[in-house]
């Protein structure tokens, strides 16, 4: 049995396609899905819940509260578990589009050749047109954390007089020296190195979820997940795994461009809660000096 988590909050038109997107490319019965619906203030759970209440396949969980990233995968994790005990959650966000038909089983067959504790799909982002996936600088280190900390409350300070874009242009043209864009799918890698893998899809085995019974740390609230998850890898000696054998296509930030419509304000969300996951993953490297 394979699990498709999809976390859904207000883009009712997003979580639809990707729903349809799965049965239109999976022709095979082991699956289901899992709506994890984040307290949508729109009411569109109401929308997912009808449209889906005569489909077995489908089940909408109504979150009391908005639960942010980590958690309210969790839930639709946890409740996978408790109903289906699936060999493989795939974890996907709403904004994602599937069209490979043999996608369940190339997890299944990569599984069998590397015995992954969590896989990373070729992720194309239809806005950037490159593959998002595995994603490069992982912060993995207290220094690193602790620069991303104060990169984050720099950028969150300088926001309130709308300078925090000149911080930004600046340090991406530094990474912009560092790492060539990739406009095609990584076809050489390394299945037995640990890397860091993009949030918008990745696919947890069963042993994993047995090991940890959650998908994310579930302290942090939305960013930085990526980075948290790629810490419990080298510490535990995880094998995380990029294939680009699986593709998924991404259409990036609907959920929270539906929320906040001015640009300012959404990035003073996204360093607001950046500021607390890099205080997080700070916290991590601490405790194992």
């Amino acid at each position: 049995m394979n699990t498709f988590i999809i976390l859904h909050y207000q883009v009712y038109k997003d979580t639809i396609e990707c729903v349809n997107s799965i049965f239109d490319s999976i022709k095979r019965d082991d699956y289901n899905i899992v709506i994890v619906d984040n307290h949508s203030p729109n009411n569109s759970s109401l929308i997912l819940q009808d449209k889906y209440k005569d489909n077995p396949k489908v089940t909408v969980l109504e979150q009391r509260k908005n639960l942010g990233f980590a958690k309210g995968n969790n839930v639709g994790c946890q409740y996978a578990f408790e109903n289906y005990n699936p060999d493989f959650y795939i974890v996907i966000n709403n904004d994602t589009i599937i069209e490979d038909r043999m996608f369940v089983d190339q997890i299944q067959k990569i599984y069998k050749q590397t015995d992954f504790d969590m896989l990373g799909p070729c992720i194309w982002s239809i806005n950037d047109r490159v593959d998002q996936n595995p994603v490069p600088n992982p912060t993995d280190s207290m220094k690193k954390s602790f620069k991303a900390l104060i990169y984050n409350i720099l950028l969150f300070v300088l926001n309130f007089i709308n300078k925090d874009t000149l911080l930004i242009e600046y340090v991406d043209n530094k990474r912009k020296l560092k790492n060539k864009k990739r406009h095609t799918c990584i076809e050489e890698f390394e299945t037995n190195q640990a890397v860091k893998l993009h949030g918008a899809a990745i696919i947890f085995s069963k042993k994993y979820y047995l090991k940890y019974h959650n998908a994310f740390d579930p302290r942090t609230f939305m960013y930085g997940e990526e980075d948290i998850l790629y810490s419990r890898v080298r510490r535990h000696e995880l094998t995380a795994i990029y294939n680009p054998d699986l593709k998924i296509l991404h259409k990036e930030d609907a959920a929270s461009n539906s929320v906040i419509t001015s640009n300012q304000l959404r990035r003073r969300f996204k360093f607001k809660h950046s500021i607390w996951s890099s205080f997080v993953l700070l916290r991590i490297y601490i405790a194992k000096y």
